[in-house]
């Protein structure tokens, strides 16, 4: 999955599951013959509202440099008027880790979903995107 010479971006939310991958993956890379190199970037819809000195301080013992982007997501979907907001809320979030992935120059983006958040992203586009 991840190949000699990748460069790894993290999807990190703060949450148990993006927390637990970057662990995983820190530890992969200091004990694998595998050379990569990693990053996390951490988006904060709260305009810096968001407490993130812990996760902060998480992701520099793993030794894991941290992006961490300011964007009014919660603002733009108010002003749009959502009925179904989740869907707008995923696609902003997405486009945004691709753009950032790109910007540091990461081929792999990797987010810390498991088998309910992907059952739970179908049926809410089964019933709500059609």
């Amino acid at each position: 999955m991840i190949l000699p010479g990748d460069s790894v971006m993290i999807g990190l939310s703060g949450g148990k599951d993006s927390l637990v991958l970057s662990l995983a993956l820190a530890y992969f890379r200091k004990r694998n013959p595998v050379k990569f190199k990693l990053a996390a970037c951490l988006i904060d819809h709260s305009n810096g509202k968001m407490e993130v000195a812990r996760i902060k301080s998480f992701m520099n013992e793993l030794n894991i440099p941290l992006e961490i982007i300011l964007h009014p997501t919660y603002k733009i979907i108010e002003e749009r008027n959502e009925r179904f907001p989740c869907g707008l809320c995923a696609n902003l979030r997405r486009g945004i880790l691709a753009d950032k992935a790109n910007e540091m120059d990461c081929n792999v983006v990797v987010l810390g979903h498991n088998k309910d958040d992907a059952a739970e992203t179908v049926l809410l586009n089964l019933f709500y995107s059609g």
